[in-house]
């Protein structure tokens, strides 16, 4: 999924929106097309600057899919705690209310022989 979008963006990458996604991806993270810089030179496009070191000049080696998936990896592991914190409180969430359901009809048997 992110290698078919990479490859449109640098298809299209003579399009502002999808230049600018482009650029901002492959310098921010530090990367050059899908699978690296053979992309753009297969699909006959210019590599951009955005894809080379600052410093060196050098293309970057890693492609854009390798390096977001690195980059997301490392962010799951607190999305699936977040996502197991909040489904536990659902959980406890569901108990209490039934356990509360069944204590409401309880509280009205006894209020109501309370009053009798």
């Amino acid at each position: 999924m992110i290698r078919e979008s990479m490859r449109r963006l640098i298809i299209n990458a003579q399009h502002g929106p999808s230049r600018q996604v482009l650029e901002v991806i492959q310098e921010n993270i530090g990367c050059c097309g899908a699978d690296g810089p053979n992309d753009f030179t297969s699909l006959h496009q210019p590599l951009p600057t955005q894809c080379r070191d600052t410093v060196t000049g050098n293309p970057f080696f890693h492609g854009c899919v390798d390096e977001l998936t690195w980059f997301f990896e490392e962010k799951t592991s607190w999305i699936a705690g977040l996502t197991m914190t909040l489904a536990m409180q659902h959980i406890l969430n569901i108990v209490m209310s039934i356990i509360l359901m069944k204590a409401i009809p309880m509280e009205e048997n006894a209020f109501s022989k309370y009053r009798h």
